[in-house]
């Protein structure tokens, strides 16, 4: 909301100058009144006015010359020249004065006068706020941080601030005078087309100073590369026509973009350490499965046989998370699909003499989080090897299908199913002492929070479904590309 507008009436005639004094405070005006030019020139030294109705002739001083001393005292304060004895050569001396508005003569036509005073004052206002702004504005362009350039419409560069010169280690603004933005070979022929679209650009690049001094563009004291990060908006309408200009601001990132090469450096370092750890875990965990095959090939109990083999495949599948892992270029999520065909390829060579089985995996797409991933693997493990070893008669035929799949809600639903002779009805799988059913429910319900539910319908299905991870590790991958 803008303030009031401070009017200072000079006139002798002091019936006129308290009605007129009524008449503007009544149309929102603040005003003070002065019967001589001696009190106008103190109020004026006090009080800095928007307007001063004067009258021309009073007491001590002529209107006129009333005027040159308050333009001295307030050279924003405008003012309107009142009289009671109009002449040709008095208006003519009025109007002479660049801060006299106007020549009103008495009796006053307030019709007329209160117009003129609110066009003057708006006007004032008008022109104050955009002082105001530009201000704001130069004391925003002297005193930022951030670097400013401002250029013409032809690219011709007409301004630049302290902060920019000392990033560009510009010792003289002299010595860049009539740079042309188009002709920056950090601005590509791409970037020009977008900004004489009047699109706003934006690139990052790595400022040679060594360059600078090699191809003699200005005198600089600064060594080395330093990362600057360029904003270029251009000004006014849309397309080229339409520009007047463009505004470049130019930030330092320099310490910021060391801190993100040493963050890389480091990175990379755990990867490499990471997959280290992974390939040695694999590699153990298979060294293992080998003890145990070497072991039962000197063992002639079917029964024990059976137990190393199990065993063996568990050690296996986990073995297979960690080769993926140390495969993969991210350590946060296993892509399960491609687990189960290797898991399903494994297990086809384990229980090769099972000829007549197909496994069958459907084509999805589902990560885990690796402390999701290998409870989950081993359940996978566990339901497929029951279906290969238990779910079909000697020398039988039949189909395993295979899937997991992740709904909305972020729920995993894996399912197994066979056509095979099926699980008795009297066998509950939450109550048998089978080792491994009671494997199964423990990786479910205790590591996976999930549940398992069995079909009986021509074979058998289970139907394992749990939610993924409230909290996953988000992995970036960023190819710190520069311009």
């Amino acid at each position: 909301m803008n303030p009031k507008p401070w009017i200072l009436i000079v006139d002798d005639d002091v019936e006129l100058a308290l009605n007129l004094k009524d008449l503007l405070e009544g149309e929102g005006y603040n005003t003070v009144v002065a019967s001589d030019g001696k009190t106008a020139l103190t109020l004026c030294r006090e009080q800095i006015f928007d307007l001063d109705l004067i009258d021309i002739r009073i007491p001590d001083i002529q209107g006129v010359e009333l005027v040159d001393k308050l333009v001295k005292l307030s050279p924003t304060t405008e003012y309107i020249i009142i009289t009671g004895h109009a002449s040709l050569d008095s208006a003519v001396e009025a109007v002479r004065q660049k801060k006299i508005a106007a020549y009103e003569t008495k009796p006053l036509d307030i019709g007329h006068l209160l117009p003129l005073i609110r066009h003057v004052t708006e006007r004032r206002q008008a022109e104050k706020a955009r002082r105001d702004s530009e201000e704001r504005f130069r004391s925003i362009y002297k005193e930022s941080p951030i670097g400013i350039e401002l250029y013409d419409s032809d690219g011709k560069l007409l301004e630049i601030n302290e902060a920019c010169l000392d990033m560009f280690g510009v010792a003289d603004v002299e010595e860049i005078k009539g740079f042309d933005l188009f002709e920056d070979p950090n601005v590509t022929d791409e970037l020009k087309e977008r900004l004489r679209k009047g699109e706003t650009v934006r690139y990052e690049v790595a400022f040679d100073f060594e360059r600078v001094k090699k191809f003699g563009l200005y005198e600089t004291t600064k060594a080395g590369v330093v990362y600057l990060s360029v904003l270029i908006t251009p000004l006014g309408g849309k397309g080229e026509g339409a520009l007047c200009g463009y505004l470049v601001q130019v930030q330092d990132i320099d310490k910021q973009k060391r801190a993100e090469e040493l963050i890389k450096g480091s990175l990379r370092e755990k990867e490499v350490l990471l997959k280290e750890i992974h390939h040695r875990v694999k590699n153990n965990l298979q060294v293992i499965s080998s003890l145990l095959d070497m072991t039962g090939m000197r063992i002639h109990d079917q029964q024990a046989n059976d137990l190393i083999t199990d065993a063996r495949s568990k050690i296996h599948t986990m073995a297979l998370i960690h080769a993926r892992l140390y495969r993969s270029e991210r350590f946060d999520q296993i892509d399960m699909r491609s687990h189960i065909l290797e898991l399903v390829g494994y297990l086809s060579q384990v229980y090769s003499e099972r000829e007549g089985i197909t496994p069958v995996v459907e084509p999805t797409s589902v990560n885990l989080a690796i402390t999701q991933a290998i409870p989950c693997a081993l359940v996978l493990n566990e339901v497929i090897s029951n279906a290969f070893k238990h779910a079909f008669k000697q020398g039988q035929k039949g189909i395993i299908e295979i899937s997991i799949k992740r709904s909305d809600s972020d729920t995993i639903f894996i399912r197994v199913k066979d056509d095979g002779i099926g699980i008795p009805e009297e066998v509950d799988i939450y109550k048998t002492d089978s080792l491994g059913l009671k494997l199964l429910r423990n990786l479910v319900q205790n590591q996976l929070k999930g549940k398992i539910d069995v079909k009986r319908d021509k074979g058998t299905e289970f139907i394992i479904e749990f939610k993924t991870l409230e909290e996953r590790t988000e992995y970036v991958q960023n190819n710190g590309s520069r311009r």
